[in-house]
Order: C-alpha cells, then structure tokens, then sequence
C-alpha cells in the first residue's frame, strides 16, 4: 500500500516538475525497486534520482548494472571520525580536552569508521561526564555495550533490522561469526567448509555446495552485514566482522542458544548450569597456560557439535562425543611443546578439523573411525607422525598437511580429495620414487584445486607431472611454488588442458621458459601470475586474447628489443595489470586507442632517473593507479610519471617504490 501511494505522489510531482532531484532512502531488494522505477518517466531531462541501499544488487539494478553509476561509501578516516564524534559531544570539531584524546583516539579504533558507531558513541559520551575515568569506562564496557545498555537501543534496533531482513538461509551463517573473537580476518573457504560441515549451505540441485557456500559469504558482503578484508582475483576472499555487528550476533546468539561464548571458568561454569545445551562452543583467553575445568562443568561439553579453541587449554576431548567441527588455533607459542589430539580418533561424527599453531601435534595412530571427515587442514602446523590409513577415510575433499615419506606412496588412493595442499620442501624426493608419486597426482580427478610446494624438479618428474595435470580435468586452481627446473621439459606442452581452469599461479617457479602454448586456450582463466625466462610480443599477443583474464602478473628475465604495442581488442576485461622484467618495462610498452579498456590497476618496473613513460598512457580511460616499481616518491620518473598524467581524464595516483 506505501509503494502505491509513492508510486502515485511521485508520477504527480514529475509532472509539475521540469527536473526533479528524488532521493529514495534504504531499498531493501528488487522487487522493491523494480515497483518504484515504474512511477519514473522515462524521458531524459535533466533530472536526477538517487537510490541508497545496502545491498550492493540493488544498486546494481538501479543504475542498470552501470558500475559508473555506483558511489560505494567508505569508512570514515581517523580525522573525519574525530571531527564527527567532537561535533557530537562538544559541539565543536576541534575541542577536546587535551586529557580524552589518548582515550578518544581508542574509542574511535573500536568504531572502525562506521558512521553509524561513531554517532551512536557519541550521543552515549555527551551524556556522560567529561572526566578520563567516565571515558576510560565506555570504551572498556564497549565490547558489551550494544546488548545492555538503554541509550544504544536505537543503534542495536536498526542493526537488528538489517538482520531480521535477512533470507532464512542466511541468517544461521550470519551468527556463525559469533565463533570467532572480535578483530579477526576470516577466510571465506575455510568458513565456507565449516558452514558445510555444519550443514547451513542447501544442497541445490545441480550446483557445487562450496559455490553455494561462496554465494552465501558474497550475499553477506553485498548486504553490508560483513566488511570486505583482502581482495584477491576480484574477489572478497576475507572478512571482518565489525565490533558492534559482532555485539549483536552474540546477543541474537545468547537468545537463540546458537552459540555459547566462555573467556574464563566463570563462563563455563554458567554454561555448565544453563537449561539450555550447548551446541556450539568458543573458548577465547581461559586464565593462564595451567588452567583446568573442573568435573562438574565437563556435562555442559557433551552435545556441542562444533568448538574452536583459540589462545586456550585444550579440554579433554573425550567429553565431546557428538562434534562435528575442531578449530583450535595459537594453542601454544612454546615451539618444542606438544598438543595431543590422540583423541580425535575416537569422535566419529568429526567432519572439519583445523589446527593452526607453533607447537608439534600428536595425531591417532588410526584415523579409520572417522569415516565423516571432510576436511583436514594442519599445514600450519608441525605434525609428529600420521597414520598411512588417512587415504582411505571415503569422505576427505579437501587436505593441507606437510607430506611424509608414506602419504607419498598412497597419495592416489585419495579420490574423493577436491583441494589439496602438499608440500614437499621437509621431504627430499629422492627418498621416495617421485615419479610414481606424481603419477598418483592423475589419479585424483575429483580435485579442484591443487598447491603444490618443492625445493626444485627434475626432468623425469615434470613429465609425470605434465602426465597427470592432463587427466585432471576438472582442476579450477593450479599453483606451484618451486625452485630451480630444467630448461626444456613436458609441461611447456600440454595438449588442451584445464577446460575449467579460473587460476594459475606460477609466479614463485623457474618451470616455463616462455609463455606455453597452450595458455592461449585457457578461456576461463581470471587470474594469471607467470614467471618466464623471456616474453615477446606474441606472448603477450596470446595472453590478450583470453577473453575472461581480470588480472594477470607477468614476471620475465628479458623482453624484446621491440615495442609492444597492446591494440583494441586484447585484454577485453583485464582490471590489473603487472609487468616486471630486469629491465625498464616501459621503454617496451604501448596502448593503442580502445586497449584494455577495463583496466584499473598498471604496474611496472622502471627506473628511479630515466624511466621511460608507455607510449599511450592517456588511451587507458579507467585507469586509477600506476605503480612503478624501482623509483621512490621524490625520483625523476615519478615525477615524470605524474606530469604525463596530469591531463588524463581519470587523474590516476601515482605511487613508487
């Protein structure tokens, strides 16, 4: 009913007005905006509408999928955060009391930028007493301020709104960031495995369940409930949950009994009386390195299905009989010290296992019971011994441990693997048959993704290498991190391979003399990073006609005496662009008109005195940063550099180092 009365003011203004300037304030999704565009006239005068939203497909429809058209906002600096908070409190940008501005200067970290935090602080601060005790006690109750106190209600409200907006099947993986600790980058695969493992991703018909995971964490990103951390191949592929969204997914937890948060005994203790069971636990900071929990709390451990131990004593994992998820992570800084998780064998329903510390860790000596595990990820830590049985647990995708002599010689019984992540620096290949090692690689056609990490190869072993990346035809991420190769082995000759292939990161190997042939078929390859020997023209040439590459990292020993110039047509939707030689890249490099024309990002090698400036810089209408790699801030390239950019339409930063 609010739509059609909107609807029906809106067409009566237009008609009044020759140009109009509507704002409409906070849609929610599409079909929403798809019934207000309606009470627009389509003619073109002048007039403007703007649209706020947080979710980035709204934006996207209202402005017809035109990213020009999209301002995204950005957190507020530390100088306009301050200057609002100041002008909140005291009425003034610039006056505060020489003794608040160490603890303001806190209080603002905790805000992160967000307008929203900063005002609702504020209003909070203004009716306090402006003395540094009264200050010191807002920003140390922050963490919990959001559930309880009265004059933040107006702040949880509309944070609870954005939650409550939330499809059904959003919302449990939304609070299943109450498991970690405030201030912590997330890994969206690995959390994507532990929603899998929990069973919050929907087994869509015929679609990956990690594909679904993933759209799950981008639909998150786009409705602003999480904040973006590192972006890799144009993608999100981290996270951050700010503090005060944090503050509501533990409240929205407490209540829902979705998850249970201990920092000390005191906690588990209260846990241990609850009515409710505990079904998922986080351990954060327990007292010291010798604390223990006392028998009549063990009950409370019973019926969780998912624990992650971070900074804490490990509890007797007997007591978890029904757990699904492990997560401990810098258990122990003590390097020589050992974490016994002998009792993992004995928890069958365990499907996710992750282990991130400085210290040796104990495994089963069998690991046959666990017939669920989906994931085991422990290349981050230094592992005792591992039984040989682990290639025959029938459910395991996805594997990242450091290699022994034995998971060598059974690496091919691993068929249900999807990612797998080996590394065989500790291990000398001459200690075990390599060859029929790498053979057994072909043998895994499930995987999707592989990382491999040597010390160096030898010829016989890159062909059975070239053998078996041939058979792996559903592979969609290939990476090698190696040393010395010879010169001429099978891998520059590859016959049609990785029909799926989107990664491919060979920039910390020696393997490719010269862009492979075969790299000109890789069609749906987004992200190239290549070290070669030498690249000529036509390498270049043939890395253009990919025509969905987003960025791509060349790295070469020599280039050509003759300019490359890069026409239209080549690189029709590459974004970032890095180029690094031993020489001077841009003496080597030009753009024709209608090159690259989605190109954000350039980076170059070049000099700090003489460098030479691309011919044709000013054809790359999107450019937004040039990066030169080898002159300094105050060198004469970058000022050059600067200069020759001073007219471009886009006005491109310049940054040197």
């Amino acid at each position: 009913h609010n739509l059609i009365m909107f609807n029906y003011n809106v067409i009566n203004l237009c008609k009044h007005l020759n140009r109009y300037l509507i704002v409409v304030d906070d849609v929610w999704d599409q079909p929403t905006w798809n019934t207000i565009k309606c009470a627009f006239p389509e003619d073109i005068n002048g007039s403007r509408v703007v649209v706020t939203t947080r979710v980035e497909d709204v934006a996207a429809a209202a402005c017809q999928n035109d990213g020009e058209g999209i301002y995204k906002m950005q957190p507020l600096n530390e100088q306009n955060s301050r200057m609002l908070l100041l002008n909140r409190v005291f009425g003034s940008k610039n006056d505060c009391p020489p003794q608040l501005k160490e603890v303001m200067a806190e209080i603002l970290k905790k805000c992160h930028g967000l307008p929203l935090a900063v005002i609702t602080i504020a209003s909070l601060l203004a009716n306090k007493e402006t003395s540094r005790k009264s200050w010191e006690s807002i920003r140390d109750s922050l963490g919990t301020q959001l559930a309880t106190n009265p004059t933040l209600e107006e702040m949880k409200s509309i944070l609870n709104l954005s939650y409550m907006h939330l499809p059904a099947h959003l919302r449990a993986c939304f609070l299943y960031f109450g498991m970690y600790p405030e201030d912590r980058d997330i890994e969206r695969d690995d959390l994507v495995r532990q929603w899998i493992a929990e069973g919050l991703v929907s087994n869509l018909h015929g679609h990956d369940l990690e594909d679904v995971g993933r759209s799950y964490f981008n639909e998150l990103i786009n409705r602003s409930m999480i904040q973006p951390g590192l972006i890799y191949r144009e993608e999100v592929v981290s996270c951050r949950v700010h503090d005060m969204m944090l503050d509501l997914i533990l409240s929205r937890c407490d209540e829902d009994n979705f998850i249970s948060v201990a920092y000390n005994n005191n906690d588990m203790a209260r846990l241990g009386g609850n009515k409710y069971k505990v079904r998922r636990l986080s351990l954060s900071s327990v007292a010291s390195r010798g604390a223990t929990y006392a028998p009549t709390i063990d009950i409370c451990l019973s019926q969780v299905r998912s624990f992650t131990l971070f900074l804490t004593p490990l509890p007797s994992l007997l007591l978890f009989k029904y757990l699904r998820v492990l997560r401990i992570e810098e258990y122990n800084h003590d390097w020589v010290a050992t974490l016994d998780l002998t009792a993992i064998g004995q928890l069958f329903l365990l499907r996710y296992l992750h282990v991130t510390v400085a210290c040796f860790v104990q495994l089963p000596a069998k690991f046959e019971g666990l017939v669920y595990l989906e994931t085991l990820d422990m290349h981050r830590a230094k592992l005792k011994s591992i039984s040989s049985d682990i290639a025959q647990l029938p459910q395991l995708s996805y594997l990242g441990i450091r290699m022994e002599k034995f998971m060598c010689e059974c690496i091919g019984n691993m068929k249900s693997l999807r990612t797998l992540v080996i590394d065989f620096r500790a291990l000398s290949m001459k200690e075990v048959n390599s060859v029929k090692v790498i053979m057994g690689l072909g043998e895994l056609t499930n995987l999707r993704k592989l990382t491999i990490r040597v010390i160096g190869w030898r010829k016989p072993e890159l062909g059975a290498l070239a053998s078996s990346l041939g058979k792996l035809r559903n592979l969609k991420c290939l990476e090698f991190i190696s040393g010395y190769a010879p010169k001429d082995n099978e891998l520059a000759s590859l016959s049609n391979p990785f029909p799926h292939l989107e990664e491919f990161i060979g920039i910390y190997t020696r393997v490719f003399p010269r862009v492979p042939v075969w790299m000109g078929g890789l069609n749906c390859l987004r992200m190239l990073k290549l070290r070669v020997r030498e690249a000529s023209t036509q390498d270049v040439n043939l890395l253009g006609e990919l025509p969905s590459l987003v960025v791509l990292h060349l790295l070469t020993s020599r280039i050509p005496k003759e300019r490359a110039i890069l026409g239209a047509g080549l690189f029709p939707v590459l974004k970032s662009l890095t180029l690094w030689a031993e020489e001077d890249v841009g003496a080597y490099l030009g753009f024709e008109a209608g090159a690259m024309p989605n190109l954000r990002s350039l980076n170059i090698t070049t000099s700090r005195e003489h460098g030479a400036i691309p011919v044709g810089l000013e054809h790359l209408l999107r450019l937004e940063k040039l990066y030169l790699n080898g002159a300094r801030p105050g060198d004469a390239t970058a000022s050059a550099f600067r200069d020759a950019l001073s007219a471009h339409p886009n006005r491109p930063s310049v940054d040197s180092y």
